[in-house]
């Protein structure tokens, strides 16, 4: 049995530190065990497709701003998230996670970046663009803990 790890990439990569979940998910397609879905500004356009993938797990990768250090990564239950506003999305996550957990059933995390700098054309800040690779990182290790929790039932 083996358990599907869906990885969403969520941002604007016009705007400088907004593209940190799209970076992310490039950073990790093709990467055995991880399903990777790059959905840029508009995350609800592939829910029908995230949901055919029949996930067990779904981690959404955003830039949040969460008022802590640029760069800052966390992993949050969505359920903390109704906090976390504006956003540069239509949808807010929240309401994404919750389509996504009620259409399919998955455990549904947002791996959430602070940014530093959201403006129209300006590059990744350093901080992110660091945070981008441990976000990568845990993703991986995440994949790697779904594949031996599937080995062991």
């Amino acid at each position: 049995m083996t358990r599907r790890v869906v990885l969403v990439g969520i941002g604007n990569p016009l705007r400088g530190d907004d593209a940190a979940g799209c970076l992310v998910a490039r950073r990790l397609e093709g990467t055995p065990g991880i399903i990777v879905v790059v959905s840029d500004e508009t995350p609800e356009r592939d829910v029908p497709r995230i949901v055919d993938l029949k996930p067990d797990l779904v981690i959404l990768a955003d830039a949040v701003a969460m008022g802590r250090p640029p760069g800052t990564v966390e992993v949050m239950d969505t359920a903390a998230l109704t906090g976390y506003l504006p956003t540069t999305h239509r949808l807010p996550l929240a309401l994404l996670a919750d389509i996504l957990r009620r259409a399919s059933s998955a455990e549904v995390v947002v791996l959430a970046i602070q940014p530093d700098r959201v403006a129209l054309g300006v590059d990744v800040s350093a901080g992110v663009a660091a945070a981008v690779e441990r976000a990568a990182e845990w993703v991986r290790e995440a994949a790697r803990e779904t594949a031996v929790e599937a080995a062991s039932c």
